[in-house]
């Protein structure tokens, strides 16, 4: 994948370098330079990027219209301008060319790096960093007359199959439209008293997406349960719709826009909490969508 990118790298900048400069550009450790100057490129350090949003989807690159598993990776690139007999002056003129070759848009965008085959890599944005020229080339210790890119993109082996998946056929949505209201607003509860009937309203919306457009989607059902004080579980019981995923939570179908279940206080006075969900798709709680207080007085 690397070395795909590098031996891309130095043959597309040995291409589009001013002259003199024009096809002395390898990948290291390169050619013998000889009695001028030659550019040896390479990676010197790869860090691994996480995905966007922690997604590890697929992506499609080319070579495959399938999605391929693909690394992010932030490269630093080295380009160092070697000579057997150092000339300062010389190596920096290389490193201008090459410089102000990198800088060009199609460079740095990795447009000019492309070519719509498969070649491992797709580089995302390739940016200059710096250049070093020592004053001194033959002393002791002085480092290579170089310059540094960071290249970012992804990166893959080449020929690798893309991983075919099942097709979306549909997307479903449905959504409500908050805040709740409970009639009867301020309900009479007695303890040990006739079960009241409650009419949860709210704004509904609900969509099936297909290739053939979008249709009207019924909203489908609520979860619902009681809640007493401290979480404990609610004193009074509910009934209608269907059994939950637990003895205390009711399915409650909606209609248009609203559901009614019916609630039965219980033998001694109490405060708890009428709990409105969506249903989890397993018959339990999902989302809450809002509490209602219930007040059962004394007999």
């Amino acid at each position: 994948m690397i070395a795909e990118f590098e031996a891309r790298l130095a043959d597309a900048l040995g291409t589009h370098i001013g002259a003199p400069f024009a096809g002395l550009v390898d990948v290291a450790p390169g050619q013998d330079p000889g009695n001028g100057v030659r550019l040896a490129v390479g990676v010197v350090d790869a860090q691994v990027i996480d995905p966007d949003l922690g997604s590890r989807r697929g992506e499609v690159v080319p070579g495959d219209s399938a999605p391929r598993r693909a690394l992010r990776l932030r490269c630093t690139v080295a380009l160092e301008a070697r000579m057997k007999t150092s000339d300062r002056t010389l190596q920096l003129r290389a490193l201008d060319a090459a410089l102000y070759a990198l800088d060009e848009a199609d460079f740095r965008n990795g447009r000019r790096l492309a070519d719509g085959t498969d070649r491992g890599f797709v580089i995302h944005e390739m940016q200059p960093a710096s250049l070093a020229v020592p004053l001194a080339p033959d002393a002791e210790n002085a480092g290579p007359a170089a310059l540094r890119l960071t290249a970012t993109g992804l990166f893959w082996p080449v020929g690798v199959k893309g991983e075919a998946g099942r097709v979306i056929d549909e997307i479903r949505f449905r959504g409500a439209v908050l805040p709740l209201a409970v009639l009867p607003a301020e309900p009479v509860l007695v303890a040990g008293g006739a079960a009241v009937e409650l009419t949860i309203r709210f704004g509904t919306a609900g969509m099936i997406v297909r290739d053939a457009g979008v249709s009207k989607l019924p909203f489908g059902t609520l979860a619902v349960t009681l809640a007493g004080a401290g979480a404990k579980p609610g004193k009074g019981t509910l009934s209608g719709g269907e059994d939950g995923s637990a003895p205390e939570i009711r399915l409650i179908p909606v209609t248009g826009d609203a559901a009614t279940v019916t609630y039965t206080p219980p033998a001694e006075a109490a405060a708890e909490e009428l709990v409105v969900a969506l249903d989890d798709g397993e018959k339990g709680l999902g989302i809450e969508l809002g509490r209602v207080p219930l007040v059962t007085r004394g007999a």
